[in-house]
């Protein structure tokens, strides 16, 4: 694929520097090349969608659900199959749940009938629960990551600016023995460029490297897991970034601590999965629901619904990606059911699977 394909709205200045990133002599070992792949019309939409953000409720009503659930199981190969002979006014609580086992062994079954499939892309994830995935999705589901995180960003008082006013606007860190590493544009946040950073030694030149290239681009964002930044801590770069977003895994109270004290930000624990996005964001309470088309059940094996104070299974429904519309999925991560002072639902004590 072209570089005008892969980011069609970037401009020749744009393209410089990125080019001048590339080039950059503390650079990592490129090994992969990226985009967001979207037009001007998909922008509009990623936009209009955080717009909504401003005044959406932080998870999905219950009149969406039921809709949603109903076009599931009328256009949904793997649903249609499982729900065989259910109907709406048998209540959103009688459908069968599906698992990631069921995802890893037919990823095709999840995509709708009427998809157009032009814009597929698919995400590997190593499967750490013996079930590795190939994720389907779509460039503006994964554009619209950016407006949640922002989302979650707000609440702890923090606005990404975007632009090009630092050389890098994100950058998403890990410490992989294998992974990509490229760097891309934000369309939606003024062009500002996104690195995609391995922190092992070997994804470098020089040992000194990492750290003087976090340095050079000083990032306005920095997200990752709580293994990068553990590795991010020890490099200890001199950087100011506005915010460190954590994903993926548990993030411990001490690390977060330290790097809070270490970066002088605050530091938000983001509850994130390649099948969903952005879930749920950390507060003094637990985790509670940040994305407004997304149902969060927590189930007993047998598909009952926890009581209060009750452990269960994390259950999605809804969501953004065309090409996988999640129906009461069981994610493998556990918590119980809290509410908040308004009596929302608040995922205590949150155990995610680990990270491959």
């Amino acid at each position: 694929m072209k570089e005008r394909d892969r980011q069609p709205l970037l401009d020749d200045a744009g393209r410089e520097r990125l080019e001048a990133l590339r080039q950059h002599r503390h650079a990592p070992k490129w090994n992969h090349r990226a985009g967001e792949r979207l037009d001007a019309a998909a922008l509009q939409r990623v936009q209009a969608f955080g717009k909504s953000l401003a005044k959406a409720p932080f998870s999905m009503p219950r009149e969406e659900r039921n809709a949603f659930a109903g076009r599931a199981v009328r256009d949904v190969p793997l649903y249609r199959r499982l729900a065989k002979g259910w109907h709406p006014e048998d209540g959103f609580e009688a459908l069968p749940t599906v698992s990631r086992e069921d995802l890893a062994r037919e990823p095709w079954s999840f995509v709708p009938d009427a998809a157009e499939l032009a814009d597929l892309i698919t995400y590997p994830t190593s499967g750490t629960t013996g079930h590795p995935l190939l994720v389907p999705s779509h460039p503006e589901a994964v554009a619209k990551y950016l407006p949640l995180m922002a989302r979650a960003l707000g609440r702890h008082g923090v606005t990404l600016e975007g632009g090009t006013a630092r050389p890098v606007g994100v950058a998403l860190l890990g410490w992989q023995k294998h992974t990509h590493s490229f760097v891309s544009a934000f369309a939606q946040l003024d062009h500002a460029l996104f690195v995609k950073l391995n922190l092992e030694p070997d994804d470098w030149r020089s040992p000194h490297d990492p750290r003087l290239f976090l340095q050079s681009i000083d990032a306005e964002l920095l997200t990752g897991d709580p293994l990068a930044f553990s590795e991010l801590l020890r490099l200890s770069p001199k950087i100011q970034p506005k915010a460190l977003l954590s994903t993926a895994m548990s993030l411990a109270p001490g690390l977060r601590d330290q790097l809070a004290a270490q970066f002088a930000c605050p530091v938000v624990d983001v509850y994130s999965m390649n099948e969903a996005g952005p879930i749920a964001y950390a507060t003094p309470t637990g985790f509670t629901p940040l994305a407004p088309d997304l149902t969060v059940e927590l189930l007993q094996a047998d598909g009952m619904a926890c009581a209060a104070g009750e452990r269960g299974e994390v259950t999605l429904t809804g969501g953004r990606n065309p090409f996988l519309p999640l129906l009461r999925y069981r994610t493998g991560d556990y918590a119980a059911r809290g509410v908040d002072a308004k009596g929302n639902l608040v995922l205590e004590g949150l155990e995610g699977r680990e990270p491959g």
